[in-house]
């Protein structure tokens, strides 16, 4: 049941987070193409829609997948494998590059796979296969390895025509060596202040330092002020899943500007495998306040209350003065 249980996040966690594992046609700015995976020998049966590979120590394969140019002219594009990560979602995502690895991560994905052509050129209406070599490591290592080829159209950032929107397609990869279950265990680090949108908040790192998939997850926040028993904030995040070794900041709205002080960030995370209580202390410094909330699009509960208003008369009185020097000039 757990087994599949995981596939089936994969398939859906494809579709919430715009990543596509079968092929179909892009047509957006000029680009126009499909991208298909070829499975291997190693693939499972189970899985079609994406690279789930049982694997054996110091195994070769390669991994290859079909680009079709249906549009008129040349086009090239980037091959590129990433190690999965866990964004501040809380949604695996198999598209980041450059993404901190947590400390407990023995093999990355995006170490194991190389390509002999990071670009490929496909001719006009014709398509063209990309080879991946994927090496395992000669010791046997536990658990799941969690990655994705992302295949995108190259730009040459030399011409000042860009394309703004430009769609690409992401393959996972999942390779296990067998079932054996693995226990998840997650640890907290630091907390941070930082801002999403211009709305500031504050985040809780969260480590996960097992080879394993966490799905299912519910985190309940609350922050409280030192001395103080009645929450600041309450948010409830649920169906997060956390990808295997990788660390994320798991991030509350503020939901006003920032005030100096002391305070306490306790979540208590769920899943189907176990439950954790993570409490930490923090401080708002008053240089650190007082720059974010600079850049904040937050206000006090009661400082934008009267400007709306204010606003709001000036335009009036403006329309009606200009009314009246109109009529008396005519």
């Amino acid at each position: 049941m757990k087994k599949i249980s995981l596939t089936f996040m994969l398939i859906c966690l494809s579709l919430i987070g715009g990543i596509f594992y079968s092929s179909s046609a892009v047509s957006a700015a000029g680009f126009n193409y499909t991208a298909t995976p070829i499975l291997p020998s190693s693939q499972e049966q189970d899985v079609t829609s994406y690279f789930k590979l049982r694997v054996t120590p110091n195994q070769e394969e390669t991994l290859q997948v079909k680009i079709e140019n249906q549009s008129d002219e040349n086009q090239k594009f980037k091959v590129i494998v990433n190690t999965a990560s866990t964004n501040q979602n809380g949604i695996i995502d198999y598209s980041l590059h450059d993404v901190e690895k947590d400390s407990s991560m023995k093999y990355s994905i995006q170490d194991l796979i190389t390509s002999d052509l990071p670009i490929v050129e496909v001719a006009a209406n014709s398509e063209q296969i990309v080879s991946l070599k994927l090496k395992i490591p000669e010791e046997s290592f536990k658990g799941v390895l969690l990655g994705g080829i992302t295949i995108e159209p190259f730009q040459d950032e030399t011409k000042q025509e860009q394309v703004n929107n430009v769609y690409t397609r992401t393959f996972a990869i999942q390779i296990s060596e067998n079932d054996e279950p693995i226990p998840a265990k997650l640890e907290a680090g630091e907390v941070s202040l930082s801002q999403i949108n211009y709305h500031n908040v504050v985040s809780l790192l969260i480590k996960n330092k097992a080879p394993t998939i966490i799905t299912s997850v519910e985190a309940n926040i609350k922050v409280t002020k030192k001395g103080q028993t009645e929450p600041l904030l309450n948010e409830v995040k649920k169906d997060m899943s956390i990808a295997p070794n990788s660390q994320f900041f798991l991030p509350v709205e503020w939901k006003d500007l920032f005030s100096a002080g002391e305070y306490e960030y306790e979540v208590t995370l769920h899943s189907h495998q176990q439950d954790w209580n993570f409490k930490k202390a923090f401080s708002v410094k008053d240089k650190e306040a007082k720059k974010l909330n600079d850049l904040s699009i937050d206000e006090k509960s009661d400082s934008g209350t009267y400007i709306y208003p204010i606003l709001v008369f000036i335009k009036v009185a403006v329309i009606l003065i200009a009314l009246y020097l109109f009529k008396k000039k005519r």
